[in-house]
């Protein structure tokens, strides 16, 4: 068993890199950081490598909806481009959402469907 920390939600008085810092001190050398695309993935992966760490986890924030089929092309597209990146930095684990998920007025929300899809035609989708 191992531990793995959240990047996004420890340490928050600090910049997102030097929090790897504060966690190897702890002892944990395995973390997760929400959205990817949104942070400086390159300075964090470099800073882990020098505390003998790796960025364990992440997800896309704009990978679009896998249960909405107007979203396939978009879906398809940037999961190629996480998967590319995972590779390229040591990412063992990418987390995929079946809806996008927007911020909107500080709220997260499931973004809405391009159509009145049932939840068989989504679930349907997602498994196509």
């Amino acid at each position: 068993m191992f531990y793995t920390g959240y990047l996004d939600f420890w340490f928050t008085d600090r910049p997102l890199v030097e929090r790897v810092a504060a966690f190897a001190e702890l002892g944990v050398h395995r973390f997760c950081v929400f959205a990817w695309r949104q942070v400086p993935l390159a300075e964090l992966v470099a800073e882990c490598r020098r505390h003998h760490a790796q960025l364990y986890s992440t997800f896309d924030a704009d990978m679009g909806s896998l249960a909405d089929p107007a979203d396939n092309d978009k879906t398809l597209r940037t999961w190629a481009e996480s998967l590319e990146m995972a590779e390229q930095y040591g990412i063992s684990v990418l987390y995929i959402f079946s809806n996008q998920i927007d911020v909107i007025d500080s709220h997260e929300r499931v973004q809405a469907l391009s159509g009145n899809f049932s939840q068989a035609e989504q679930y349907a989708n997602v498994l196509r």
